[in-house]
């Protein structure tokens, strides 16, 4: 595990500090921590930590492209377009009409 600039390693009085913290959001009568749903941490220096200078734009219609992938135990590259469904008929309403047997009672 290596240290980054957005996550560094705690030093101590980082972690003493941590320990501190925690107890507060112990609940007084239950002695449960208290759900943290109204709770948000927000640090602006990491926003501009880590700028990710490519733009990816996905419009109302499409939908997002992947890198084919290699199949090693097929030995050929796969694209995620072909997942088995050529055995289904294109027409479905006509397949339906055609397999419906009418029974007698």
């Amino acid at each position: 595990v290596h240290p980054t600039r957005i996550k560094p390693y705690l030093s101590g009085d980082n972690k003493h500090r941590r320990i501190e913290h925690a107890p507060t959001f112990i609940g007084p009568t239950t002695l449960m921590f208290e759900p943290m749903y109204d709770i948000v941490h927000v640090d602006e220096k990491w926003f501009h930590e880590d700028d990710n200078t490519r733009s990816c734009f996905i419009f109302d219609g499409e939908t997002a492209l992947q890198r084919s992938r290699w199949e090693s135990h097929r030995k050929q590259q796969w694209d995620g377009v072909k997942l088995g469904y050529d055995h289904l008929p294109r027409n479905i309403k006509h397949f339906i009409e055609a397999s419906t047997v009418p029974v007698e009672r």
